[in-house]
């Protein structure tokens, strides 16, 4: 047989090795084999071929060719790739979760422990369609701004966004507002790429989720760093998802006693690039 016909196969039955004439370099296993299962014939050793030279270099465990055999077979392979896929998948969704900054609290709030009202049925409602949707939503990098008052559950909805995209496996950052100005504060002392790393990520990520915007502290640079990064994702199509106990007018206004260009400037963006959906009702955390 021709080197080439030989490379063609890399395994083979015993009757198949002795056909073919390939040598061995250590005899086969002597029988009894095991008898199938399926077809209850005598199944063979299995010859692997060595990779540089025309001979048998290794015997596995018997097998059987007939189809019920071999359909076992591919049925259990099929099973332990799908089992490795479901490995690295979420493999891959833990290191999402770890780096999208959601806190322990906040993973287990999903849409389907949301408390529907009637007073949030509709956030609810454009909150999920938001979420099983959200390609559609990025092509356009529209986002949304959940505007109300304290515990109505407009983090809870925020939250859900996230944590279905993360299931999803799709890249979220999730933060307040002071927590995600308090990583970028972290890096002074060190050289200014760490700081540009940090607002890259905000600026690039699938999608940023800003809770509780207004509640930082104004100062020139709260306002200059928060501008940069929603500026950062307006001209990308980057879509956010906002929270906030402010009205965006009422955020501009804040935002104006520091610097009037700047607050205009924010207040434009997130007007333009996100859908104001409110959400009254109860504080949930006082019942």
């Amino acid at each position: 047989m021709k080197d080439k016909e030989i490379r063609e196969k890399w395994s083979y039955t015993l009757t198949e090795a002795k056909k073919a004439g390939i040598e061995f370099s250590i005899p086969p296993p002597p029988p009894p084999y095991i008898t199938c299962f399926h077809c209850k014939k005598d199944t063979e050793p299995i010859g692997m071929l060595h990779p540089f030279e025309n001979r048998i270099w290794l015997w596995c465990d018997a097998s059987c060719n007939c189809t019920r055999a071999l359909e076992e077979k591919e049925k259990e392979e099929k099973k332990t790739e799908e089992e490795e896929k479901d490995r690295i998948m979420r493999e891959k969704i833990n290191k999402l979760f770890s780096q999208s900054n959601i806190e322990e609290r906040f993973r287990s709030r999903t849409f389907e422990n949301f408390t529907i009202t009637d007073d949030n049925r509709s956030a609810y409602k454009k909150a999920r369609h938001y979420a099983e949707v959200f390609e559609e939503f990025k092509r356009t990098g529209t986002g949304i701004f959940f505007t109300g008052t304290v515990g109505t559950g407009k983090t809870h909805l925020a939250v859900s966004i996230a944590n279905l995209l993360i299931n999803r496996q799709i890249p979220v950052i999730f933060g307040t507002s002071i927590k995600l100005l308090s990583r970028i504060k972290q890096t002074y002392g060190n050289n200014q790429e760490e700081e540009n790393k940090i607002i890259s990520l905000y600026s690039n990520v699938n999608l940023l989720v800003i809770d509780d915007l207004g509640k930082e502290k104004p100062s020139f640079w709260v306002l200059e760093k928060i501008y940069e990064i929603i500026n950062n994702r307006y001209e990308a199509m980057k879509p956010m998802v906002i929270t906030s106990n402010f009205s965006l007018n009422a955020i501009g206004e804040r935002f104006s006693s520091i610097d009037e260009w700047i607050a205009k400037a924010i207040c434009s963006r997130i007007s333009e690039q996100c859908s104001n959906v409110e959400i009254n009702g109860q504080d949930w955390r006082m019942k």
